[in-house]
C-alpha cells in the first residue's frame, strides 16, 4: 500500500495493525492505543470475523459507527471498506486482499492536503 501511494505521489508511512481474527469490539478496544495521534488518514477493514463468532449486525455496524466517531473526533479521515470488495481483489483465503486490492484501495485514497490548509469538515 505503502509503495502503491508513493507511486501516485502520496508520502505516507503505512501502518497495518490487523490483527487475525479479532471482532470488530475487539478492534474497538484498542482503536484509540493504536492510532497514534497526528495520523491523518485510516483505512478500516473490519472484515468478516463478526459473522465467523456470531457478533449480531446491529454491534457490528454499532461498532464501526463508533470507530469512525472516535477517529473523526480526532480530526482522522476514515475510509471503510467493508465486504463490499469483490471476491477477485481477495486472496485464496477470500479473507486477504490480493495487490491488485491494495492497489484498489489506494486508488481510492483521497489526495494529500496542504499542510497549510485543514482537511475540510465532513
Amino acid at each position: 500500500m505503502q509503495a502503491l501511494l508513493r507511486a501516485k505521489g502520496i508520502d505516507a508511512q503505512v501502518t497495518n495493525a490487523g490483527v487475525p481474527l479479532e471482532t470488530t469490539g475487539m478492534m474497538l478496544r484498542r482503536i484509540d492505543k493504536d492510532v497514534p495521534d497526528g495520523t491523518d488518514i485510516v483505512i478500516l477493514e473490519p472484515g468478516g470475523n463478526d459473522k465467523r463468532f456470531l457478533v449480531p449486525p446491529q454491534w457490528r455496524a454499532a461498532n464501526i459507527a463508533e470507530m469512525e466517531r472516535r477517529l473523526q473526533a480526532r480530526s482522522i479521515q476514515v475510509i471503510v471498506y467493508d465486504e463490499f470488495i469483490p471476491l477477485h481483489y481477495r486472496t485464496l483465503d477470500f479473507i486477504h486482499l490480493t495487490q491488485e486490492g491494495h492497489a484498489m484501495i489506494a486508488g481510492d485514497a483521497p489526495p494529500r492536503r496542504n499542510a497549510s490548509r485543514p482537511a475540510p469538515a465532513r
